[in-house]
This record gives C-alpha cells, structure tokens and sequence, in this order.
C-alpha cells in the first residue's frame, strides 16, 4: 500500500472475500508500518477479493480500492494499491478587490487527456479527489468561457493529499459608467449559451 508519492501506508483496513472458498475469508485485517500485509495459508482459488477501506483515504483511479485475485498453491501472490489522504478543491477569484459572483459557474477536469469536464459552483467544495493528480480550472460554463476558445492555457493547480487546493480563476474588471447608484447589475451572453448572471449593485464611484 502506498501513496501518491509512494510512501508506504498503514492502518488500512483489507477484508479478503471468496464466493467459492469461505475459510479464504478475513476481515478487519490492517497494513503495517511498511504499508504491507502478509496473509499466509490460503487456498488455492481464483476469485479472491481484496477491498480496502481508511477513513479520509482515496485510491487513484487506475488502483481502485477492490481487486480480484488468483491464488497459486506454493507461489506468493502481491497486489499493490495506491490509496493516499484525500484531497480537496475550492475556487476563487484572484482579485479581492473584484471578487467573482457567488452563483457563477466553474469548470474544472483533471489535467491531460481525456476525462470528464465537471460543472460546480463557485462555492462549492470538491472532496475525495486523488491528489497525485493536477486539475485544470476556469470560470464560467459558456463554451467561449474556457480559455482553449482563444487558444490561451487553462490555469492548473496541483493536489496535495490530505490538504486543500485553492483554484485562484483569472478576474478581468470591467468598469460600466452612466449607472445610477445601487442599481441591479446583470450580464447576459450575447449568443446561445442560455446565461444570465447577477453581477451585484452599481456603486457610485
């Protein structure tokens, strides 16, 4: 058992389940210092389930926290996990001084090839993401909002287990004149998009 950077992991709890062969069956069993876990005097089966469990804890995605096992008589089977302190992702603005509306929306995906693009908030907090992994983000969900529409570079942040990301997003100003003060502000996206966003009250200056 290791995690994103390959440090052995203890105290993971591994339970071990065999549809075919019950006395294969162990729970509550739990790593090491070195992050191992030796299990001796199995029978020979190939349906043998390892599934892991630790509070806070989450497994890279070409990990997983279940695999099923073959069990050879005489031969010693391993199987390794990456499973790391989870990792968590909030957004903001860059400038304090212009903060970014509270119901503004914000894409992000994790950074490479393929993947989802996922929909939040600007408030929202995401959990249990893998933190050996680096996500893109940006705000708004318009099409022309992603920055790749002008060919300029999505800004990245990288995870850190057991931590939270603060995704900073770019903040543009811009400044509307002849407005009364304390009047409703709200944008509307010149083409299809279908997005309207209160952007606050005019102040005087």
């Amino acid at each position: 058992m290791v995690n994103s950077a390959t440090v052995p992991v203890s105290d993971v709890v591994v339970t071990f389940t065999d549809a075919f062969h019950q006395e294969n069956n162990k729970s509550a069993l739990t790593t090491g210092f070195d992050g191992c876990l030796f299990l001796p005097s199995l029978v020979p089966t190939a349906s043998l389930v390892v599934t892991i469990s630790r509070d806070g804890y989450v497994a890279s995605p070409a990990s997983g926290t279940s695999k099923t096992l073959a069990i050879s008589d005489g031969v010693v089977t391993k199987v390794t996990f990456e499973y790391a302190a989870a990792a968590t992702l909030r957004f903001t603005g860059n400038d304090p001084d212009h903060p970014l509306p509270a119901d503004l929306a914000v894409q992000w995906k994790v950074k490479g090839t393929g993947g989802s693009i996922e929909d939040n908030a600007i408030t929202d907090v995401v959990t249990g993401l893998w933190p050996g992994d680096e996500v893109e983000a940006w705000a708004g969900f318009c099409p022309d909002a992603d920055p790749l529409f002008t060919a300029s570079a999505r800004s990245s942040f990288a995870l850190s287990p057991g931590a939270t990301t603060v995704a900073q997003l770019p903040v543009v100003p811009l400044r509307i004149r002849g407005l009364l003060p304390d009047e409703p502000v709200t944008a509307i996206h010149a083409d299809d998009c279908d997005s309207t966003l209160a952007l606050g009250r005019s102040a005087e200056t």
